[in-house]
């Protein structure tokens, strides 16, 4: 039977280049689908594993691979909508304290429906829920996120304009200690670290962007950076570049998932965007990712087609 290779996650996983699930394509599975979506968070990453399971079946033959997002992102899924801006489907655009959203989550919003702590709570029991579907189903699977999620953000950096960073992050003391900040805030929640991560020690990689950042020092090799009009600067786009991602496969990934993968093909790839990125040098992303939507990657399947339901 063919070996099959799912990957989920957010904007890490599938983006408006090639990230790291992507350069998958060039590894030994006979067939590689990249069910990421930028923006989702962790309700919508655990739908969707369910709703790719019933449509293909995970077998024993296939390897799952999920990056959890944040908990900070309200999941929603609509055919249509007042919010035209964005396309049918999961509607979610990162975290909902970023500046995509500020017209959509008012203070009276909050107030009703916001609760951090619960909204760390929904996501171990995405979670929980995911890793046991993924064992009835007898696949290879394994897991990895943004930063560790008992961390709540502190040991990656992004943005304030994205949003991600944990309302809780100037309690004193509360990221000082050896303990995850999460435990030492709300140590009932310690209820799930046998479940989710003691029990499956050997199923968790090493998150993406907080190896990478930790790793690459030289910010020019980790993020490219781009003329933002609305503000009229320049900014860095905090998605790693696919040298850095193919940093975290050989060293990160390939170690623990078993896989053949040809590296002359991803650095041929990885090489042929930075060359791209470097021939426009400063401008908006958009102009970016229009001229990478027209060039032809072999063995590639490029731009990457939004996978699962987005309307009925």
């Amino acid at each position: 039977m063919k070996r099959r290779l799912f990957t989920f996650g957010c904007s890490l996983t599938r983006y408006m280049w090639p990230t790291w699930a992507t350069l998958l394509n060039f590894s030994d599975f006979d067939e590689v689908q990249n069910w990421g979506s930028p923006g989702i968070g962790n309700r919508a990453i655990a739908e969707r594993i369910a709703e790719c399971n019933v449509k293909n079946k995970f077998t024993k033959n296939d390897t799952v691979i999920v990056q959890w997002s944040s908990h900070l992102r309200n999941d929603f899924f609509h055919q249509e909508g007042s919010l035209k801006d964005r396309f049918p489907g999961w509607k979610t655009s990162g975290s909902i304290f970023n500046f995509k959203n500020r017209e959509i989550y008012n203070n009276s919003w909050y107030l009703s429906f916001f609760d951090e702590e619960a909204y760390i709570y929904h996501t171990l029991n995405y979670i929980h829920l995911v890793q046991q579907i993924l064992s009835k189903s007898e696949a290879t699977w394994y897991m990895t996120s943004i930063g560790d999620i008992r961390n709540l953000g502190k040991d990656f950096e992004s943005p304030a304009v994205y949003g991600e960073k944990s309302i809780f992050s100037n309690i004193k003391g509360l990221f000082d200690s050896k303990e995850f900040p999460l435990y030492k805030k709300t140590p009932a929640l310690k209820i799930y670290e046998d479940a989710i991560w003691e029990e499956n020690k050997d199923k968790w990689i090493e998150p993406i962007l907080s190896f990478l950042q930790k790793n690459i020092k030289n910010l020019n090799e980790l993020f490219y950076k781009f003329y933002d009009a609305e503000y009229q600067q320049v900014v860095t786009d905090f998605h790693p570049t696919p040298s850095a991602y193919y940093k975290w496969i050989t060293e990160i990934l390939k170690p623990k998932v078993n896989f053949i993968i040809d590296d002359k093909k991803c650095l041929d790839l990885c090489n042929n965007i930075n060359l791209t990125y470097n021939e426009i040098s400063i401008v908006p992303r958009e102009v970016f990712e229009i001229k990478l939507s027209h060039k032809q990657f072999k063995d590639v399947q490029w731009p990457e087609s939004e996978l699962g339901f987005t309307i009925f």
